[in-house]
């Protein structure tokens, strides 16, 4: 991934998180331990459901940004369905270390408008598949993965039968 196409999010992302931590303990731990209420929305793992789990929400906080950097979209370019996750450091990637039976965060971009289709596949090579809804190109998204089981997930996303995103992997500990 081209560490700069994400400079901006990764900015809005930090800045609530960072102003949120109080105290001198890490991010990532402030983010484990949110509870299942509406402040999970913004956690990026959690251990309890999330009140909105099975369902995609648009991250306006992200879109807006998107859409005015510069006077026009920024991301994804060209083909590029963009799928990532937010580690307790506040990056993005492609990777993320979960423990199990926790929730992790994940955004989505596409660069169409279409029905979004999520395909996850599990240690065991099951493939599931979960059809999100209806997306906007350039509009970030938000929905989150389960990890269910020990071992290497690996998820990616289709709008309407188009080009997949790229992969993210999920190592559940």
């Amino acid at each position: 991934m081209n560490p700069f196409k994400y400079l901006f999010i990764a900015i809005c992302l930090l800045v609530p998180i960072i102003t949120g931590a109080s105290d001198g303990t890490a991010i990532s731990n402030d983010l484990a331990t949110s509870d299942a209420g509406g402040s999970a929305n913004q956690s990026l793992i959690v251990d309890l459901q999330p009140s909105d789990y099975g369902q995609m929400l648009e991250m306006p906080e992200f879109s807006e940004g998107i859409s005015s950097a510069g006077g026009s979209s920024q991301m994804p370019s060209g083909s590029f369905n963009a799928l990532w996750v937010v580690d307790g450091a506040g990056d993005m990637n492609d990777t993320l270390s979960v423990p199990l039976n926790s929730y992790a965060r994940v955004f989505v971009t596409p660069i169409q408008a279409g029905n979004l289709v999520v395909e996850q596949l599990n240690p065991e090579d099951q493939l599931r598949t979960y059809n999100m809804g209806a997306v906007e190109p350039y509009h970030t998204y938000g929905i989150w993965f389960y990890a269910d089981s020990p071992g290497t997930h690996q998820m990616r996303y289709n709008v309407s039968g188009g080009e997949y995103s790229d992969i993210v992997e999920f190592n559940v500990i």
